[in-house]
């Protein structure tokens, strides 16, 4: 029968198109209240299809943490995601973008996205990694490593310190006036 492969090449576009229209797989990983400066390393290994991953995490009252992140994929030859990418929001505002950059090593690339150094006060902060599993494999297709950081946030200050340093270089200026 000639109708035979022509079934089998329809049925397997169709499973291309179903596989092509999946709805991107979205997971939400708590890491809870950040109370002290510290690293935090996660690593998932995603499917077949797109993907939005979700870290949330809430800063208490009262503190405040310098954050920097990075995403990334292995170098690998069997599987890659070429277009991992990512944001921090707080609640609906983006806070900072990911810089995504596709790092080469021959013969196998690998995708970064980092997040710059900023400070982070206290409120509930969401970040958000997405991308497109690719491999030339069948079954699970990628893996990506996480590591967020937060550190002391630098001192800020208080208006008493800047009013009192003014004070003393008032009088440092005051006394190399005199002497002239």
């Amino acid at each position: 029968m000639t109708s035979t492969p022509l079934l089998r090449h329809a049925a397997a576009l169709g499973c291309v198109a179903l596989m092509a229209a999946a709805p991107a797989r979205a997971d939400t990983f708590d890491l809870g209240t950040i109370s002290a400066p510290g690293l935090h390393p996660f690593s998932d290994l995603t499917r077949s299809q797109p993907f939005e991953d979700v870290f949330t995490f809430t800063i208490a009252a009262g503190d405040a943490f310098e954050f920097h992140g990075t995403a990334s994929t292995p170098f690998s030859n069997r599987f890659w995601i070429f277009d991992l990418d990512g944001r921090l929001d707080r609640g609906n505002v983006t806070v900072l973008e990911g810089d995504s950059q596709t790092v080469w090593m021959p013969p196998f690339p690998r995708q970064d996205v980092t997040f710059a150094s900023t400070l982070l006060t206290a409120g509930s902060y969401a970040l958000h990694l997405w991308g497109t599993p690719t491999s030339a494999f069948p079954g699970p297709t990628s893996v990506y490593d996480v590591a967020l950081v937060f550190n002391v946030a630098p001192a800020v200050p208080e208006p008493a310190a800047f009013a009192l340093m003014a004070l003393g270089l008032a009088g440092v200026v005051a006394a190399s006036r005199r002497r002239h």
